[in-house]
């Protein structure tokens, strides 16, 4: 944590070094932000007195964020054609995040089947693939992930009080609170899933623990809201004695690095479900995918290259692509989905009736609102059938063992691209010109 934050310190002097000269010396520079929304434009300008019509133009010498995705990819580009265009300048790419797993095999594990050559040149993973087929290797795999999620119960009950069956599938979204997120898009699923019990609870379903974690804006009263539903539909659950230990919400608080090293190698199941075309790319997706977590999720942000590199085979991808998404804006009505699905219309319907809120009436008024009054901007119930599609699938391959470890491994094998290490080289090599300085 020293460390990061004298980063960020350093980081914010030089910028601040930087527009000190543009502003006072003359020096013609420019700004890219990496969040393309005008509000962060505005903030920084005010900020920091850079003029805001001076940022996001034809491209930047100062790129003030971090290279993600295709925005970050974008800023890149556009920043190389000024550089070019200007004679050169100054160039600052911050908070690049090194891509490492924490994996939930041990080093010994990986070491004996592969080498320790992975360590420090992560594309060696690929290695693992052909072990996805090794039972010995699936069953270690199996062993090392229900470890690992001991371990986080453990850590959970103690830091917390708050309980996990480590028996259970640990189904995760972890990333910040924001309506193109969707964890409302979640606690959708997780009331269909929570009614079909009520309805029959004889139902054949593996016992399931959805961890909610991650921050909202201060000012983000929505996303807020949001939390609150999703601690609202813990307790909730937890107090009816027809899916008592069979289905259970936790929200994990102060969402933090420390945190994240012990849930993302415990995790079996990653969501990753923002509306396709809002997700620059994402990084809890591939953090997860390098520790055998399985995703569902939607075509967008990275999960599209990640997919790619494991196989479509071996994600549960589901709901529209970011053109039908696009495409269907002028004639979307969720009012459809309400009055032909009947389960989405349950779901609605108990959170309008206060099921979740009985001694605070109304208060979830603004989700329903959101969902069908305002037109449900960012297509929560679009998906919600093809999300629940997939849920099955997911349940369904969990039943097998073998089967999930085989996926999970070869997710594993698949993600040695997403290392920061790999992108650093491909910089050094494409854009700076340098080259490696072996340490004796």
């Amino acid at each position: 944590m020293r460390a990061a934050a004298l980063r960020y310190r350093v980081m914010a002097y030089i910028t601040g070094i930087l527009i000190i000269l543009v502003c006072f010396v003359g020096i013609p520079l420019q700004v890219a932000v990496h969040n393309t929304f005008i509000v962060n434009d505005i903030v920084f300008a005010c900020e920091t007195g850079f003029p805001v019509e001076r940022m996001n133009n034809f491209g930047s010498s100062l790129v003030f964020g971090h290279p993600q995705g295709p925005t970050g990819t974008r800023r890149i580009i556009e920043l190389i054609e000024e550089l070019i265009v200007r004679g050169g300048r100054f160039w600052i790419v911050s908070r690049l995040r090194r891509g490492r797993a924490a994996h939930c095999f041990g080093h010994p594990q990986v070491a004996d089947a592969i080498g320790n050559g992975w360590t420090t040149d992560f594309g060696q993973i690929e290695k693992l693939k052909p072990l996805a087929v090794d039972p010995a290797f699936r069953n270690a795999f199996r062993r090392a992930k229900r470890d690992a999620k001991s371990q986080f119960a453990n850590w959970l009950r103690s830091a917390s009080g708050q309980t996990a069956d480590p028996d259970s599938i640990f189904d995760c979204q972890i990333k910040r609170i924001h309506e193109y997120k969707r964890q409302l898009l979640n606690a959708l699923r997780i009331i269909v899933l929570y009614n079909r019990l009520r309805a029959n609870p004889g139902l054949e379903m593996a016992p399931r623990t959805f961890f909610f974690a991650g921050k909202a804006a201060p000012a983000y009263q929505f996303a807020k809201l949001v939390i609150k539903f999703l601690n609202n539909l813990a307790g909730t659950i937890d107090g009816d004695p027809v899916t008592r230990g069979r289905l259970r919400v936790v929200f994990l608080p102060d969402y933090c690095v420390s945190l994240a090293e012990r849930l993302i190698p415990a995790a079996d199941v990653s969501n990753q479900i923002s509306t396709a075309g809002y997700e620059a790319s994402g990084t809890s997706n591939m953090k997860f995918m390098m520790n055998g977590a399985l995703t569902v999720g939607t075509r967008d942000g990275a999960t599209i290259e990640m997919a790619q590199e494991a196989g479509e085979e071996n994600f549960f991808l589901f709901g529209l692509s970011a053109q039908q998404v696009a495409d269907s804006r002028g004639w979307y009505n969720p009012y459809w989905h309400y009055e032909h699905e009947s389960e989405t219309r349950a779901a609605l319907d108990l959170i309008a009736g206060d099921y979740f809120s009985r001694y605070e009436p109304g208060i979830f008024a603004p989700l329903r609102d959101a969902l069908l009054a305002h037109g449900d901007h960012y297509m929560h119930l679009a998906d919600l059938k093809s999300y629940l599609e997939a849920d099955q699938r997911l349940g369904e391959l969990y039943a097998d063992g073998d089967g999930w470890a085989r996926k999970a491994i070869l997710n594993i094998a698949g993600s040695g691209k997403f290392s920061s290490d790999r992108t650093i080289a491909q910089y050094a090599a494409e854009i700076w010109n340098v080259k490696p300085c072996p340490v004796p």
